[in-house]
């Protein structure tokens, strides 16, 4: 009897520091904004924008921006124009031979070691 609570007592235990050892993964909030997106002359779109998070979460995201097609906001009928990466300092930039008149941008999520950023996506913004 003695030996199956010793045994118990082990596995809890075991099992209390494999929990606190999963939860000190760190999970970061992130948000996307686009700061210009213009039309070039000849056709075409130019779209910048910056991921905001703490700084180990703003190096290399994947950021697709999308032609917002009515209803504003995400819907099934909005397409993909492209996607690119940030820099180190968060900053990002599309040009594409697109002509949308609306554009919205997603910055996918990404695990990086312990570390977990998250997702987010942007207001629609219309093309000047």
């Amino acid at each position: 009897m003695l030996r199956k609570q010793a045994r118990f007592i082990v596995a809890v235990a075991v099992f209390t520091f494999a929990c606190a050892g999963a939860s000190s993964a760190k999970t970061y909030r992130s948000e996307v904004n686009i700061t210009k997106a213009t039309g070039v002359s000849g056709g075409g779109v130019d779209v910048r924008g910056n991921v905001r998070s703490a700084r180990k979460c703003k190096k290399s995201r994947r950021v697709k921006v999308y032609h917002d097609v009515d209803p504003a906001g995400p819907s099934s009928m909005d397409f993909f124009l492209g996607s690119t990466v940030t820099n180190k300092r968060g900053k990002w930039r599309l040009s594409t031979e697109l002509e949308p008149d609306k554009v919205r941008a997603v910055v996918v999520g990404k695990k990086r070691g312990r570390h977990r950023c998250k997702p987010a996506k942007s207001q629609t913004v219309p093309v000047t």
